[in-house]
């Protein structure tokens, strides 16, 4: 919390937002991470392969979705659904 303190000024309103949801973004993906390590420690390793293949086929088929309905969308909601899966 000390660290963090002295980003006040830059941590305000959009940007706080912004912060928060790539930090959930980005610690999903760390959590994936582990679990792809866990599954290869237990010499199943190809299940980690097709997990890791679905969940980038799944974010890629998200953003195929939003770009062929014509959907509106900022850069933050599409590194969401690109990330996400």
């Amino acid at each position: 919390a000390k660290y963090l303190s002295s980003f006040h000024e830059v941590l305000q309103d959009k940007t706080r937002m912004l912060f928060f949801t790539s930090c959930l973004v980005f610690s999903s993906i760390g959590i994936g991470a582990i679990a792809y390590k866990i599954l290869f420690a237990e010499l199943v390793g190809w299940k980690a392969n097709l997990l890791n293949a679905l969940s980038y086929m799944i974010g890629m088929l998200g953003l195929l979705y939003i770009y062929y309905r014509g959907i509106s969308v900022d850069i933050k909601l599409s590194l969401i659904v690109l990330y996400l899966p």
